[in-house]
């Protein structure tokens, strides 16, 4: 998700002027008179940057029952809003400007965001297409709009909108990026790699362009281009378990399980009993002959049921133990996901 966020830049030195206590910034006290509404914007923002949202909200809120409830204001305390988490707030902020300027096409762009942060993805898109009617050169926004697309489920048409961007401009990562999960939304698993490949051209330090890549060749039974991507990601993020999971996936898959079970046990380090240790271990344990170890692999399929590798590993699994109705399950599953569906 690109949200913009509107920069908070108020000076620490007007909290100093303001504080009382090891408490912080307060609105006054029954010896001192009230803040001025600029002393209270300045209370607002230094909360905002020391990154106490809520009490941010409570200073701007109270601003704006002053009468601060200019553009810039409005764009602040909807953008902490939204940082917060509290879109339904973001969003009202964001409508009570536009009732009085209609034709703010930052505003627009931002509502439609927060919409999309909602799950309300056909009223995002069409925020976010009102927007582009607005700017319609606007890269940001074309961009934004064509994440409105995937998010909404139209793939199809989010590709087709991000292929111009890149074109235009192909040293945005994030676009290529989005792309790529355009791409691989509607299987083409070669131009999702070849997009992640471009995100890292322009900005090799993207670890989620390296990660989607990473996975991408696993699908795609590239199992040693998978394993070095995850082991690059690993070396540029040591504490990631994520990267140790993914690179002992494609360990499995390549046979090497003792360089395998060194990487499950690295991430058990970092992350405890998370489900992927366990799911790799019981991909371990049952090439080890291990029936637990498969019936195990069953339950926690279910808990990952949209990933291909876990079906495939059932699938080759239930082949081994003799067991056709879970390899007959399996292939049932494969199929839904090739065909794009979600599990229900």
């Amino acid at each position: 998700m690109t949200i913009a966020r509107h920069l908070l830049t108020a000076s620490v030195l007007a909290v100093l002027a303001c504080a009382k206590s090891s408490d912080g910034p307060r609105a006054g006290s029954r010896d001192e008179p009230p803040m001025s509404i600029a002393d209270t914007l300045a209370v607002a923002r230094a909360y905002a940057q020391a990154e106490r949202l809520q009490d941010a909200i409570v200073q701007y809120e109270r601003a704006r029952s002053m009468g601060a409830a200019g553009r810039d204001e409005s764009a602040e305390l909807a953008s902490v809003y939204d940082i917060a988490g509290d879109y339904a707030n973001a969003e009202r902020i964001y409508r009570e400007w536009l009732a009085k300027v209609p034709d703010d096409v930052e505003f627009v762009q931002q509502l439609g965001l927060t919409l999309l942060l909602q799950k309300r993805g056909a009223e995002g898109v069409a925020e976010l297409k009102r927007a582009l009617a607005m700017a319609p050169h606007d890269l940001r926004i074309q961009q934004d709009y064509a994440y409105a697309l995937l998010e909404s489920g139209d793939a199809k048409a989010a590709a087709a909108a991000l292929e111009p961007i890149v074109e235009k401009d192909p040293g945005r990562p994030d676009a290529w990026l989005l792309l790529a999960e355009a791409r691989a939304a509607q299987g083409d698993l070669a131009g999702a790699i070849e997009a992640c490949t471009s995100s890292l051209r322009a900005d090799g330090t993207d670890a989620n362009a390296l990660k989607l890549r990473a996975r991408l060749r696993m699908m795609s039974d590239d199992y040693e281009r998978a394993f070095a991507d995850y082991e690059l990601l690993a070396r540029g993020r040591p504490n990631d378990a994520g990267a140790y999971l993914g690179s002992a996936g494609a360990l499995v898959a390549l046979n090497r399980l003792a360089e395998a079970k060194t990487r499950v046990d690295r991430a058990a380090e970092l992350k405890g009993d998370h489900p992927w240790v366990r799911l790799r271990r019981a991909q371990l344990a049952w090439r080890a002959g291990d029936r637990e170890g498969y019936e195990a692999l069953k339950v926690l399929a279910v808990e990952h049921n949209d990933s291909v590798e876990v079906w495939r590993d059932v699938k080759e699994a239930a082949r081994k133990f003799g067991d056709k109705a879970a390899a007959k399950e399996a292939a049932a599953q494969l199929a839904r996901i090739q065909r794009g569906e979600r599990a229900p």
